[in-house]
């Protein structure tokens, strides 16, 4: 497995309206910066249920088979990582201890060579959702022919990550793909 690791801020603002103040006196208005280290995992079966999550907030509103792409990522050996919270050594020995809220996935890098896994549902549904979105682009369209009917190949790039993820902690693994 791969491993990286970056220490972003996560910057949360905890904020209070003027009568929850006068209620708790003690409390004050106040940015709290929390550092977290994040680390990049191979994907695994094990991670299937945590990338459905991260597609489901991508692809909301457009019928595709998200657990299709997260099973075809899961199968890939040696496309991409997901992200993770780092893991003390602490933890390492108390890791079966039954609590899986450390296991969260926060981001996924990775991508799907169309041409090969052309045969899916979810990959069919993906190019339909494309051809619907690209309508008025005629030369788009006639690269997803080219696609379709050639030997031409076309990746399609997956980098999701939680809303407040920073970006850059994922240029790594972009980095690394192959």
């Amino acid at each position: 497995m791969g491993k990286i690791s970056k220490k972003p801020k996560i910057s949360a603002q905890n904020e209070q309206s003027s009568s929850e103040s006068e209620e708790n006196f003690d409390r004050e208005d106040k940015e709290e910066e929390i550092d977290v280290e994040f680390e990049a995992f191979g994907i695994c079966d094990k991670d299937i249920d945590g990338i459905v999550a991260l597609l489901k907030q991508a692809y909301a509103h457009e019928n595709l088979d998200v657990r299709g792409v997260a099973q075809i990522l899961a199968n890939q050996e040696g496309r991409g990582c997901i992200f993770m919270t780092a893991i003390d050594d602490d933890e390492k020995t108390s890791e079966n201890d039954g609590d899986d809220d450390d296991d969260e996935i926060y981001g996924v890098v990775s991508y799907i060579d169309l041409k090969e896994n052309m045969g899916e549902n979810c990959v069919k549904e993906f190019l339909k959702i494309l051809r619907e979105k690209s309508s008025k682009n005629e030369q788009f369209d006639e690269i997803l022919d080219k696609l379709e009917t050639s030997g031409t190949s076309m990746i399609w790039l997956i980098n999701e990550r939680l809303i407040n993820l920073p970006y850059h902690i994922a240029l790594p693994a972009l980095k690394n793909l192959s």
